[in-house]
């Protein structure tokens, strides 16, 4: 997520390595969860609405304690914020 975050150039090829990691054979639960929430939040980041709902809502349906988890997480994973916090640093 921080390279996608500081790589703007490549960040379709980030997004596109997370849809090959969520389509691994035999992942656990919680890595697919787990992926499919970052997914979302890339997808989400870059203004892309409908493709970050339709992975939340796979991490919903596959993964609900992943989801749950997360989700009482959220308001702490502001990638705008992180964002911006990333090129203050750098």
């Amino acid at each position: 997520m921080h390279k996608f975050l500081k790589d703007h150039r490549n960040r379709d090829k980030y997004i596109n390595a997370m849809e090959i990691l969520i389509d691994a054979k035999d992942i656990a639960p919680s890595s697919l969860g787990f992926n499919l929430y970052l997914l979302s939040k890339m997808e989400q980041h870059i203004g892309n609405k409908e493709k970050a709902k339709n992975y939340l809502e796979q991490c919903k349906n596959k993964t609900p304690l992943m989801y749950d988890y997360l989700m009482s997480q959220d308001d702490y994973y502001d990638t705008k914020a992180l964002e911006l916090l990333l090129n203050k640093i750098n």
